[in-house]
Order: structure tokens, then C-alpha cells, then sequence
């Protein structure tokens, strides 16, 4: 019994001095998602450059395309800028977790929220009139719509994991103290108290 109150004494303990602003933030699959996001920008200029002309002129898709060409050059510098916040040693010394992530979330839910709006937009100018399989035209345009749609995927993927990130590191989601760690933590800590006081004794 008292073994088992110094374990619950010593997960408070952790639990409530844990630093709440430097916090480990789990790189592999942020820096995948941000991988496929250039991928998939990079994937839409092949169709973009190949969109027929009588197709932009009979809906009138000139100023959408551009839009969507802007959109698919400043993602990818976005996603690489997110990744060298964590490789480069000025921003892992100056900024702590939480201004990384509240960085990341900035822009994971200002580009999602962007690419959702292009692909609504190049949606509802197309309609119905132009499906896949119809024309080379309809084809390409509907490609272009298929990887805005994987951008807007894997932008909002990017929020996913930057909420994740925040519960992991601020409300501890996922990452609980195991009684063997409790006791792993309480036997260093008799180790520390005994050496102390052997020493006071000399």
C-alpha cells in the first residue's frame, strides 16, 4: 500500500511539473505529410500546363487555373518552410514547442482552407458538363481536380496531427505513466536521497 501511494504521489508528481512548452513533437509522419503535400503540388503542374483551350475559353476557367497555379507553387514552399523549422538550429533554440506548432497550425488551416475553396470553385464552374472519360480536355481538367483534391487531404492531415501534437504535449493524449515507470522513477529517487544523506554523515 505504500509502494502503491509514492507510485500515484510520484506520476502527480511528473504528471503536473511536465514542461508545458518545450514537449516532444513527433517528426516522422508530419514530415511524410508534408512530403506527399509537395508531391501533390508538384503532381498538378503536369495537367495544369496541358489544360485545353477551347475548355478554359467555353467556361471561361482562365482566372481559376491561375489561381490553382499560384496555389500549387506557394504550397510546396509552405510545406518545405515547415520542415526546416525543425532542422534548422536558430528556430530549435529560439522558438519552444508551442510557437512551432501554433506556426504549423497557422498554415495547415490557411492552405487547407484554400485548396477546399479551389476545388469547390473549379467544381462549380465545371458542373456536370465536362466527366471524366468525355473528352482528353475533361480529362485533364479532371485530373487537375483530382490532385487539388489530395492537396486539400493532406492539408487538412497536417491539422490532425498538429492537434494531436498540442493534447500530446499539453493534456499528455496517449502518454500515460506505467507503474513500472513509477517505481523506475521512485528507485532513482531512493538512490539520490540515501547518497545524500551518506554523505552528509562524513
Amino acid at each position: 500500500m505504500p509502494m502503491f501511494k509514492a507510485a500515484s504521489a510520484t506520476r502527480a508528481l511528473i504528471s503536473s511539473e511536465a514542461d508545458k512548452t518545450n514537449f516532444r513533437i513527433p517528426k516522422a509522419g508530419r514530415f511524410s505529410n508534408r512530403v506527399f503535400q509537395i508531391v501533390v503540388s508538384l503532381g498538378a503542374w503536369l495537367f495544369l500546363g496541358r489544360q485545353g483551350k477551347k475548355l478554359v475559353e467555353t467556361y471561361t476557367l482562365g482566372q481559376v487555373i491561375s489561381l490553382h497555379w499560384i496555389l500549387s507553387i506557394f504550397s510546396p514552399i509552405v510545406s518545405g518552410g515547415l520542415i526546416l523549422m525543425y532542422l534548422m538550429p536558430w528556430f530549435k533554440k529560439s522558438w519552444n514547442s508551442r510557437k512551432l506548432l501554433k506556426v504549423e497550425f497557422f498554415f495547415d488551416l490557411v492552405l487547407f482552407s484554400l485548396w477546399t475553396l479551389m476545388f469547390a470553385v473549379e467544381v462549380n464552374y465545371i458542373g456536370g458538363n465536362c466527366p471524366a472519360g468525355s473528352s482528353d480536355d475533361c480529362n485533364m481538367y479532371n485530373w487537375v481536380l483530382a490532385w487539388g483534391g489530395f492537396s486539400m487531404i493532406f492539408w487538412f492531415a497536417g491539422i490532425c496531427f498538429d492537434i494531436w501534437s498540442w493534447g500530446e504535449g499539453i493534456y499528455g493524449w496517449g502518454d500515460r505513466l506505467t507503474d513500472s515507470e513509477a517505481d523506475s522513477v521512485l528507485r532513482r529517487l531512493s538512490k539520490g536521497t540515501s547518497s545524500s544523506q551518506r554523505s552528509r554523515r562524513f
